[in-house]
């Protein structure tokens, strides 16, 4: 294209107009050549920018700083019509493969229009691939989005930031590597708008180390945030990462595409990372699910609700899980002073590993805390468990072997059940301190034989009869009486099973005895 005088001022200054290279921007010219031409006249030495209107295009390959002034990037009908192919729409690769990148590109506040209605047969087709070295994506508003809002990918020092995506098939933010562990550094999505994502708000894939999640707000998504192992290579997994400070609302149904789509936060093998100071409400399923190894889940406030939890196939609706997954035998963390309420099944639950509980505040339906058969090593200490239903349990054990559980408050709600529940087999679990709310009363637990001690007692008046039927309200069966008769006579305990004993007399009379059982 010759050079115009317009061309020359343009050039000297800090800017390319896509309108100087034939851009119509009507909302149905197609203008893809012409922004295509302004930005390889620019050649990433100056910024290209997107004047008032509407602009219709099919590819665009960024070159440097690529800015929004006012008009809309549209996709063109009909674009994305293969389901077998990768349609790479607003990108900086500089290969076919789509492997290299050009460096220090930016995307600033760019509004476009995805069209997602009119393009719907795609194996990829991101709105905006974002990749390399210094890459900045900031101040863009996408909306209907045909894939993933941003694809964020090999971001080694990169940012991207205060961006809005409303409405995408997939993820809002896509943060991607490769899988040959190049490990890229220092990168940070933060304080971005996620809204109506069928598949999740802010997903984390691949060899990634030490990236920043923070700030974000994230609503009405299937799941809110995820961190994702997958993959044959060496980087099949992040690691390092921090996710914090984040805003969750309304995550799971009725946004959900399948059933696992309904987590605030996912936690895959999240080796070395923190999960702190994140604000999930209204998850229909569970608010942060977690594996990995010595990573930490702190000061997180974590709500359901009965609207979103009675919905249709909720998947488990429970506050923090922590498990194990492929690949480890044991996870290990430390989960320290989050609150978290309303959730209808556990507010924590401890499928196995090794797992340090310090502090903070546990409310569920069924069971304030669950910890599975072959968890080992647990350690709960200054915590307060509660099941709001007096049917259900404040903490439910099953099966332990070497755990320590002290200092904790455990409630099992208004009138039913009671503040522990036990499994067949408590092991060598070490009971100390632990105040418990039950319906008769509060209980001082020390240790016994790795069981908790709750004790009860009474008086009781015997008349004309040589034994009684004492009701001894203890959760287990009594293994320790204590009967003393107001008169002198001679007493002994003749029956005993898990809700009465019986005590007898020398010869019927009238008698008043004082009893105590302890377990």
């Amino acid at each position: 294209m010759a050079l115009t005088k317009t061309h020359n001022r343009m050039i000297e200054g800090s800017s390319v107009n896509i309108v100087d290279f034939g851009a119509v921007g009507d909302g149905s010219t197609d203008d893809t050549l012409a922004i295509q031409a302004a930005i390889n006249y620019a050649n990433g030495e100056n910024e290209v920018v997107i004047p008032s209107g509407t602009f219709i295009f099919t590819e665009i390959i960024n070159k440097g700083i690529l800015r929004g002034m006012g008009g809309t990037l549209k996709l063109k009908d009909n674009t994305c019509i293969d389901a077998s192919v990768f349609y790479y729409l607003i990108h900086n690769f500089n290969s076919g493969t789509h492997t290299t990148s050009y460096s220090n590109c930016q995307y600033i506040d760019l509004i476009i229009d995805g069209n997602s209605a009119n393009n719907t047969l795609f194996t990829v087709a991101d709105t905006i691939t974002a990749s390399g070295e210094n890459i900045v994506v900031s101040g863009c508003d996408i909306k209907n989005s045909p894939d993933s809002g941003i694809m964020f990918t090999f971001p080694e020092q990169g940012l991207c930031s205060n961006n809005r995506v409303n409405g995408c098939r997939d993820v809002g933010i896509y943060i991607n590597d490769n899988e040959t562990a190049s490990d890229n550094f220092a990168a940070m999505t933060i304080d971005n708008i996620l809204m109506n994502c069928g598949l999740g708000g802010i997903a984390i894939k691949r060899s990634l180390r030490g990236h920043k999640v923070s700030g974000n707000y994230i609503y009405s998504c299937g799941n809110g945030i995820t961190h994702e192992f997958f993959g044959t290579g060496l980087g099949g997994w992040p690691q390092e990462c921090t996710i914090s400070d984040n805003y969750i609302f309304s995550c799971g149904y009725p946004q959900r595409a399948f059933s696992p789509v309904e987590t605030g936060i996912y936690l895959g093998k999240f080796d070395n990372g923190f999960c702190v100071n994140n604000f999930i409400y209204d998850c229909s399923g569970i608010g942060i699910r977690s594996d990995g190894a010595n990573y930490v889940i702190a000061n997180n406030k974590v709500n359901s609700s009965s609207l979103v939890n009675a919905s249709p196939t909720a998947l488990n609706n429970r506050g923090i899980v922590v498990e194990n997954r492929a690949g480890f035998s044991d996870s290990t963390c430390v989960i320290n002073d989050n609150d978290v309420q309303g959730f209808r099944d556990f507010a924590l639950s401890i499928s196995s590993g090794k797992i340090t509980i310090n502090g903070g505040k546990y409310q569920s339906t069924d069971n304030g805390l669950n910890v599975a058969s072959s968890s080992d090593k647990v350690y709960i200490n200054d915590s307060y468990f509660k099941a709001t239903s007096g049917t259900d349990y404040g903490v439910l054990l099953s099966a332990l072997a070497s755990n320590i559980v002290l200092n904790n408050v455990v409630s099992d709600g208004e009138g039913g059940g009671s503040g522990f529940a036990y499994g067949n087999t408590i092991g060598a679990t070490y009971f100390y301190k632990n105040c418990v709310d039950l319906v008769s009363g509060i209980y001082d637990m020390k240790l016994s034989s790795g069981m908790p001690k709750s004790i009860n007692s009474g008086t009781l008046a015997i008349t004309g009869a040589s034994s009684a039927v004492i009701t001894h309200g203890l959760r287990l069966g009594p293994n320790r009486f204590s009967i003393v008769p107001a008169t002198n006579s001679y007493w002994w305990v003749s029956a005993i099973n898990s809700t009465t004993f019986t005590i007898n007399t020398a010869s019927s009379g009238n008698y008043t005895v004082y009893w105590e059982a302890e377990v």
